[in-house]
Order: structure tokens, then C-alpha cells, then sequence
């Protein structure tokens, strides 16, 4: 079962909280008894240490997978406004990404404290002048779009063939015979 962003992140942190020091314990103390060749080695072994247990990389990771998770869904939710194009749908698809900006800058996701600069650029990098701007990508073909109007029926009968009174009653046969 693959563990959550969130839990990755309270995993990592407490991993590494816990293992550099016993690393550092267990190389330090067996070198000193060595000599100075026994520490040089000891030192590598703690320099490599701290850099696998970098916050770092494990944040960019953690970062990429939350957007790689979400970005679908926004392409998804532009797909499927442009495909239908009703005010209604409009009005979905606009509350769908303000949705989803929020999940992303949220301290569930990229917004996480434990993400720290590889977070704040994964929200920054998807925000109005960054290097994948979502709302240029996702938001703005959805709000400058004006969907089409439902076209009255008036407008398809000839000119001064009917009042808009008159033609209720035969547009309503006609419904009412496709019916039956």
C-alpha cells in the first residue's frame, strides 16, 4: 500500500531525526579507537549520512508527486468544461480548480511546513507568472470563456410568424407528440 504525501513526510522527517545521531554515534566512537585514519573514514561515512538524509530531496519528491497527483485533474476538468460549455458546467469547473488551488497550498499538501523550499516553489512555479502557471493553464481559458446561450425558440421561427404567446401552444404539441 503506498503511504500518503502527507504520511511520506512525517515518516522522512522522523527517520532522519532519529538516525543521524545513532549514525554519527556508531561511526564516531569505534573510529576514535582507530586513529586518525579510523576518523577520516568515520567522517565520510557521517558526511554521507547527512547528505542521504538531506530534507531535500525527499521534499522535491514529495512536491513533484503532489502535482504530478493533481495536475491530471485539472487538465481533466478543462477538458470536460470545453466539451460541454453550459454556465453550469462553467461554474463547476471554476469552484473545481479554486478547489484544487487551495488542496495545493494547503498544510496537506505543497503549503506543508515539513515541505519547506522545494513546497513553497511547488506553489510558486503553478502561480500567476511561474514557470507552470496553472491559472494561465487551467483557470483562465474556463473564466474568459462565455459559454454559449440556449437559443429561444422565438429566434428559429420566421419573422412576425408568431407572438412569443402564440407559439407556446404549438411548440408544447409538438413536445408533447415526440413524447407519446
Amino acid at each position: 500500500m503506498l503511504a500518503t504525501a502527507q504520511q511520506t513526510i512525517s515518516i522522512s522527517t522522523s527517520a532522519a531525526s532519529i538516525a543521524v545521531p545513532a549514525l554519527a554515534t556508531a561511526h564516531v566512537l569505534p573510529a576514535a579507537a582507530a586513529g586518525p585514519i579510523g576518523l577520516a573514514v568515520a567522517g565520510v561515512a557521517l558526511a554521507l549520512t547527512a547528505i542521504l538524509s538531506r530534507k531535500g530531496p525527499k521534499q522535491k519528491v514529495i512536491s513533484t508527486q503532489i502535482v504530478n497527483e493533481l495536475e491530471p485533474q485539472l487538465q481533466a476538468n478543462l477538458a470536460g468544461y470545453m466539451d460541454t460549455r453550459t454556465p453550469a458546467s462553467r461554474a463547476q469547473a471554476l469552484a473545481n480548480f479554486q478547489a484544487a488551488w487551495q488542496f495545493l497550498a494547503s498544510s496537506q499538501a505543497c503549503g506543508s511546513p515539513d515541505l519547506g523550499n522545494p513546497g513553497r516553489a511547488c506553489i510558486a512555479d503553478r502561480g500567476r507568472g511561474g514557470k507552470w502557471d496553472w491559472w494561465a493553464m487551467y483557470y483562465d481559458p474556463i473564466a474568459k470563456d462565455t459559454p454559449p446561450e440556449a437559443w429561444p425558440i422565438a429566434e428559429l421561427l420566421p419573422a412576425g410568424s408568431l407572438s412569443n404567446a402564440e407559439w407556446l401552444l404549438p411548440a408544447a404539441l409538438v413536445v408533447i407528440g415526440a413524447l407519446l
